[in-house]
Parts: structure tokens; C-alpha cells; sequence
């Protein structure tokens, strides 16, 4: 069931897109990453509650073990610790980790990119399950564009 709820929060993590937060600032960028980093996060909460817990977790662990072994994943991890790196040996290690207010972009956001990335690799092993994806994904640019 852990694994549902977490496959749940990957596909409401496509919905940032259409948010638009009037009360804030940055009303086309904080709700957008508030959303996703939230989302992201409960989906890799509920994805380690199910490897505690589920009777699946064998299958998923097995997965994870697969993937790291794959050459995509292999270089995203290592762009990831580059990136990592470079924030933390350049002129403001602080700001490049958390990034500020505006932008929302940093090592954290890569951190939450990089989740969402192995969960998606690790929960959706169907081509169902990514056409169900890619379906979100265009649902929500139709409401972007008709916002827009």
C-alpha cells in the first residue's frame, strides 16, 4: 500500500506546473517548488516506509540494486555529486545548497530532481505506468497554456 501512495505523490508531483500561488512574491516559481520538494519527499517517505514494512520490498530493493548499475543512472549520480561539489567549494556554500527566495534552484532542488528521478526508475516498471505519466504531464500543460 506504501508503494501506491508513494507512486500517488510522483504523479501529483507533475501537477506543480499549473500552480500559480497569488499570495506569494514569485507567484510562477515558490508554489511550483513548494509543491514538487514537498511531493517528491512524501513519495520517498512512503516509498521507505514500504521497504520497511510491504511484502514487495524485495522486489523494489532488487530494483534499486539493478539501477545503480545502469549507465544513465550512473551519470546522472555522478552530475548530481559534481553539482553538489561545485556548490560546496564555491564562494557561497550557503546560498548554493539553499539557493534563495526567487529562484528556488540549488543543491537541494537538484537533491529533490535526483529523488524524483530514482523513485520514478524504481516504482514505475510498467509502460503504463509512464503513459499514465506522460498523460498528467499533458494534462497539466493544457492548464498552463490555457492559464497562460
Amino acid at each position: 500500500m506504501s508503494f501506491k501512495i508513494s507512486k500517488f505523490f510522483l504523479y501529483a508531483s507533475v501537477f506543480c506546473i499549473a500552480l500559480v500561488t497569488t499570495s506569494t512574491l514569485f507567484p510562477f516559481i515558490v508554489g511550483k517548488y513548494t509543491w514538487f520538494r514537498a511531493s517528491v519527499f512524501l513519495g520517498l517517505i512512503f516509498f521507505l516506509i514500504g521497504i520497511i514494512t510491504d511484502l514487495k520490498a524485495d522486489h523494489y530493493l532488487g530494483r534499486i540494486k539493478k539501477l545503480f548499475r545502469s549507465p544513465i543512472v550512473i551519470a546522472v549520480s555522478a552530475f548530481v555529486l559534481m553539482f553538489l561539489l561545485a556548490g560546496f567549494f564555491g564562494v557561497d556554500p550557503h546560498n548554493s545548497f539553499w539557493s534563495n527566495f526567487e529562484r528556488g534552484e540549488g543543491g537541494l532542488q537538484i537533491l529533490t530532481i535526483y529523488t524524483s528521478f530514482l523513485l520514478m526508475a524504481t516504482l514505475f516498471d510498467e509502460e503504463r505506468q509512464w503513459s499514465k505519466l506522460f498523460k498528467c504531464s499533458f494534462v497539466v500543460a493544457l492548464l498552463m497554456i490555457g492559464y497562460g
